[in-house]
């Protein structure tokens, strides 16, 4: 599935472009507010929330990228009627989009 496949990549290449746009313009928000004793008091909150937005958008904007890929590989492997690839296929879909939203590593 071909078709899958470049939706995939082009909507992993989008997000992780505005994901760091997000981070880049955050950090450069914080970089210069720093050394004004108020103001970097108020902004820089702020720019690490927006920093941590744009990481999660990349996270999950990364899942659903592979769970689509892994979705249309299964397509393929059905279509040639590997049942027993299909199913593994499905599965990592399935893990794929849940492991964009909770990622056991970074919760120890």
């Amino acid at each position: 599935m071909a078709c899958s496949r470049s939706w995939a990549a082009l909507l992993k290449q989008f997000t992780a472009i505005s994901a760091a746009n997000l981070q880049l313009g955050a950090n450069w928000l914080n970089d210069h507010v720093n050394g004004i004793p108020v103001v970097q008091n108020i902004v820089k909150p702020i720019g690490d929330v927006v920093n941590g937005i744009g990481a999660g958008i990349g996270d999950l904007a990364n899942g659903a990228g592979e769970s689509v890929d892994d979705f249309g590989s299964a397509i393929e492997k059905l279509s040639h009627g590997d049942f027993k690839e299909a199913g593994k296929k499905l599965v990592d879909s399935v893990q794929d989009a849940a492991g964009s939203v909770y990622d056991e590593e970074r919760m120890q």
